[in-house]
């Protein structure tokens, strides 16, 4: 996982999205489109500025919790 550069989640049936990506170093891509995706947690962390792009169109969100892009 200290490769993954680009991670697509997309058209999946993710309801929301609460998780860890300190593992993911490399990560520069993060797509997470056509999803059921309503609420973004206060817990996305990333710990390097590699992350360039993050792709959350055509979800149905209604709540970003607060804080949720403070590390990247």
């Amino acid at each position: 996982l200290n490769f993954l550069q680009i991670l697509y989640l997309s058209e999946n049936l993710i309801e929301s999205l609460d998780f860890n990506l300190t593992q993911l170093k490399s990560l520069k891509i993060l797509e997470i489109r056509y999803n059921p995706l309503k609420e973004l947690k206060n817990r996305l962390y990333y710990s390097t500025s590699k992350l360039n792009s993050l792709n959350l169109a055509h979800n149905n969100l209604i709540t970003i919790k607060p804080f949720f892009f403070k590390y990247l």
